[in-house]
């Protein structure tokens, strides 16, 4: 529910300065109180957060949980590595993967990192 708060700039989060609104956002499949795709769904019937690149990092590698994530729109799923190492370097390739290359319509954003 904290990541919905804090994309429409709610509550705690209403500061955009000191939480500016991201270009780019991780999700899980598995997380408190709300799913990923829970997420994904939300932020799909929401025009104001239609452009927001998100991609899936998630422990599941199921095809029907890879499927139904890009049914929702997400942008690209990786399966989380089972060893922290590779689980960085996994982290690397996207935040770089989407600072150089993705570019934003809005230039104030910022990647942002939240969880």
């Amino acid at each position: 529910m904290e990541v919905i708060q804090y994309l429409k700039g709610e509550g705690k989060f209403a500061d955009r300065r000191k939480f500016p609104f991201p270009n780019l956002l991780i999700l899980d499949l598995k997380m408190p109180r709300m799913t990923g795709l829970e997420v994904l769904h939300w932020l799909r019937h929401k025009p104001e957060f239609a452009r927001l690149c998100t991609v899936m990092l998630s422990g599941s590698g199921l095809d029907k949980d890879v499927a139904e994530a890009y049914r929702l729109g997400v942008s690209s799923y990786f399966k989380k590595p089972n060893d922290f190492g590779h689980f960085i370097k996994v982290l690397n390739v996207i935040f770089d993967y989407w600072l150089l290359t993705e570019k934003s319509v809005d230039h104030e954003r910022q990647v942002t990192a939240y969880g």
